[in-house]
């Protein structure tokens, strides 16, 4: 079973028609600043997203309980965070990760982490302005240059400690 994990959503009861109908709607931005707070922990991304660590342990433990008579391993198909100056990506990975490494301690079958995404890209609606490559690729240029982020390297030693050859 694939999960998507990038944000937890607060929302708030909002009652339009309090006779007829109960309407929630989600807090946006998430947080009151992009700097960790006593409301956001860990802070926010350049897309307005609340970072949320602890949230990838809670989903895979939720999917894990629903499903588990599928007998299916779970992967982490996407997981990641826009940060146009790579400031918050490095640790994103490291927290994300630790809490992926506690549910597979825990005996659940998550056999692999993808991390979105390899390079820059076009996000649907954000167009081009949204970083959340390992690798930055300057899309004003022609030949669209790569260079590879700090966090690509943390990424790849993060993978190496794992697999005991670092």
């Amino acid at each position: 079973m694939g999960i998507n994990y990038y944000n937890r959503i607060k929302i708030k009861y909002l009652p339009i028609v309090p006779e007829k109908s109960i309407v929630f709607l989600p807090k946006f931005p998430a947080c009151p600043s992009y700097e960790p707070s006593d409301e956001c922990p860990y802070g926010m991304s350049d897309m307005d997203w609340e970072i949320y660590p602890p949230g990838i342990y809670e989903v895979i433990k939720v999917v894990w309980e629903r499903y588990r008579g599928l007998e299916l391993p779970i992967i982490i198909s996407e997981n990641g965070i826009a940060d146009a100056k790579d400031l918050k990506r490095t640790d994103f990975i490291r927290e994300h990760v630790k809490f992926v490494k506690k549910a597979v301690d825990e005996g659940i079958p998550v056999l692999g982490y993808f991390y979105w995404s390899l390079i820059d890209n076009l996000e649907w609606n954000s167009g081009y302005g949204k970083k959340f490559g390992l690798i930055e690729v300057d899309f004003s240029s022609k030949e669209r240059k790569r260079t590879l982020r700090e966090s690509a390297f943390v990424f790849k030693d993060i993978i190496m400690d794992e697999l005991g050859e670092k």
